[in-house]
């Protein structure tokens, strides 16, 4: 993770207290022996598709509510992972599905500006329409561009569903233009 997301998310570790918090895309891939976000939050379980550093539990997002069950946790960290995940609908229905009403999402992805970055894919980018638009209906703490390489926000959840995302077509990394990827 950049240090720019990173940042981003302690900002959040007030909100953090007394809440179970899972951290989704765990796995530590850049500055492995440098701090990571459980070195300021209480994260109590890492979950990443692949086995490594920071990696508590193996698990694709779309199969977390089976694993953990129903808002399960009350804060959930995913930095810098949403722009590697394909299908990013699952994804999210995932990690919405876990996430407690009145639970906090803290979210980090590759705004616009940044490259392609492999690892292992990279797919998608986000701005703050296209986030408006994911969590309508919720209430959205914090939404910014960092530094111009990653985009961050926070979300109360109010919604038990993300409605509408069948419709909503993110920008693909490959040619920055609305995707009709699935």
């Amino acid at each position: 993770m950049n240090k720019f997301a990173l940042s981003f998310a302690i900002s959040f570790e007030h909100l953090s207290r007394g809440k179970r918090i899972l951290e989704v895309g765990s796995r530590r891939v850049n500055n492995a022996n440098g701090p990571d976000v459980r070195t300021f939050i209480p994260v109590d379980i890492g979950v990443d598709m692949i086995e490594g550093p920071g990696v508590d539990v193996i698990a694709k997002g779309e199969d977390l509510p089976a694993l953990f069950g129903a808002e399960s946790f009350g804060m959930i960290f995913s930095l810098d992972t949403f722009e590697h995940v394909e299908k990013w609908r699952e994804f999210l229905r995932g990690i919405w599905g876990v996430l407690k009403k009145d639970g906090i999402l803290v979210l980090t992805a590759a705004s616009k500006r940044k490259g392609r970055h492999n690892y292992p894919s990279d797919y998608w980018r986000l701005n703050e329409d296209l986030v408006r638009e994911i969590f309508k209906g919720n209430e959205i703490l914090f939404n910014s561009e960092l530094e111009a390489i990653s985009f961050g926000l926070a979300v109360i959840k109010k919604t038990d569903t993300l409605d509408g995302l069948e419709d909503i077509r993110l920008i693909r990394v490959d040619d920055q233009v609305p995707a009709d990827l699935v």
